[in-house]
C-alpha cells in the first residue's frame, strides 16, 4: 500500500466523517446560538436550558438528516470494498 493511497484514504475518510457530522453539528450550533442569547437577555444560566433544547436538536437533526447520513456512509463504504483490490497491489 504506496504512501499516497493511505493518504488519500485517511483524507476519504476524515472528510466523509464530517460531511456526515455537519447537519447534526449545525443543527445544535444553531440552537445553542440562540440559547445562548436568551439566556443573556433574560440572565437565566441554568444549566438544563441550555442541554435540554441541545439534545432535542441533536435528535431531530437525526432523524431529518438520518436518511442522507446513512446514504452518505453507505456509498463510502461501498465504494472502499470495491476498491480493496486496487489497495492490495
Amino acid at each position: 500500500m504506496g504512501d499516497t493511497l493511505f493518504v488519500d484514504l485517511a483524507r476519504e475518510s476524515v472528510l466523509a466523517a464530517v460531511q456526515v457530522a455537519a447537519p447534526v453539528l449545525g443543527c445544535v450550533l444553531l440552537v445553542s446560538v440562540v440559547i445562548s442569547l436568551l439566556q443573556a437577555a433574560t440572565q437565566m444560566h441554568d444549566p438544563t436550558t441550555s442541554a435540554v433544547p441541545r439534545l432535542a436538536a441533536a435528535a431531530i437533526g437525526t432523524l431529518l438528516f438520518g436518511p442522507w447520513m446513512i446514504a452518505a456512509l453507505l456509498a463510502f463504504s461501498t465504494d472502499l470494498w470495491a476498491n480493496i483490490p486496487r489497495m492490495i497491489r
